[in-house]
């Protein structure tokens, strides 16, 4: 059973929780738009007859293709697994 911070405990079903948010570097960027995306009905709209579902598994096996390449560039200049992960960290830390 999970006890929320309030004390409460959640009701049966669904239970949300709070999470950390993450903020951009507003020194680096002009505006909100640089480091968001636009909203699935707005990718779905501009790549034609796509409902938001497929843009949103558009987006998602991109990024795992991208992850999945970049980790195969990293790991031919790494010597372990150990050494990828802290690569793509660091370039993570960066943003």
């Amino acid at each position: 059973m999970q006890i929320l911070p309030s004390g409460q405990q959640p009701a049966s079903g669904l239970a949300l929780a709070p999470f950390r948010g993450l903020r951009y570097a507003q020194e680096r960027v002009s505006g909100i738009a640089e480091v968001t995306s636009p909203p699935y009905d707005v990718i779905a709209a501009k790549l034609g007859d796509v409902s938001p579902l497929q843009a949103a598994n558009l987006l998602v096996t991109a990024k795992r293709m991208f992850e999945r390449e970049l980790r195969a560039v990293i790991a031919e200049y790494s010597r372990d697994e150990h050494e990828v992960d802290e690569e793509i960290n660091s370039l993570k830390a960066l943003c």
